[in-house]
């Protein structure tokens, strides 16, 4: 039997927690307990997502890749500290996840991506998106890159390492095993790091990010704040121990 959310999204019940609307639509209606259903339910998908303040209605539209990895961000509360912000970060700290419902709008194709989501920004308007596009690089309200130009980033990696050209670059590359050197162009502070997946990992950022910046001979900074350089092999770094300088 059909009923109407408040959520404004026409849905019948599959379970105690959570509805699939006549669209296709999977909405949790408590972030909080729901938690796992939502990440298995969404693991190895890429699409839009959408959270809605139960409280005052507002609603955050969001994309990604890789649905898991980005909703598994929402939940690491150190991070939404780290990016206080964006108005959806604060918003899930000061009301809680049991406060919130997340919507997955569609599953869709990484091509499309970008496409659809403009269609449900235009559809729902969400009151946490500070930026009046979806997917406009351009920075405001004091950080530094939107997650939909995060999205855009990602998703022109994925595009770029499609390539044979690329691939077979990367792979003759063994990234694993070639050291980096990791400037903050902010800070003015280099670090050393044993592997360009540890410095991803140090960074938060996927690897690819760096490989990109690297092999393709890229110029401007990764999240508009860090550089990459190779160091040559023969270069003494202790295992597992990154050397950090002040640069003059």
């Amino acid at each position: 039997m059909f009923s109407i959310r408040h959520t404004g999204i026409r849905s019948y019940s599959t379970s105690n927690n959570s509805s699939l609307d006549s669209l296709g639509k999977v909405i949790f209606f408590d972030a909080d307990k729901d938690k796992l259903d939502i990440l298995n339910y969404v693991k190895g998908k890429t699409g839009i997502y959408m959270w809605i303040n139960k409280l005052n209605r507002k609603k955050y539209v969001g994309i990604s890749v890789d649905l898991r990895r980005r909703l598994l961000e929402y939940y690491n509360v150190n991070r939404l500290l780290n990016e206080s912000s964006m108005p959806i970060n604060v918003a899930l700290l000061k009301y809680g996840y049991h406060n919130f419902s997340l919507t997955i709008l569609e599953i869709c194709d990484v091509d499309n991506l970008m496409s659809r989501e403009k269609h449900f920004f235009e559809e729902y308007t969400p009151e946490y998106n500070i930026l009046d596009t979806p997917g406009n690089p351009s920075r405001g309200f004091g950080w530094r890159h939107s997650e939909a130009a995060l999205e855009n980033m990602r998703i022109a990696a994925y595009n770029r390492n499609k390539s044979p050209e690329i691939l077979a670059k990367l792979s003759t590359a063994q990234p694993n095993s070639i050291k980096v050197e990791v400037v903050d162009i902010e800070t003015n502070i280099s670090t050393r790091y044993n592997a360009i997946r540890a410095a991803a990992r140090a960074l938060g950022i996927d690897r690819r990010y760096i490989e990109n910046y690297i092999y393709l001979n890229q110029d401007k900074p990764v999240l508009g704040k860090y550089t990459f350089k190779l160091i040559n092999s023969s270069d003494k770094i202790k295992e597992k121990v990154q050397i950090t300088s002040k640069k003059k």
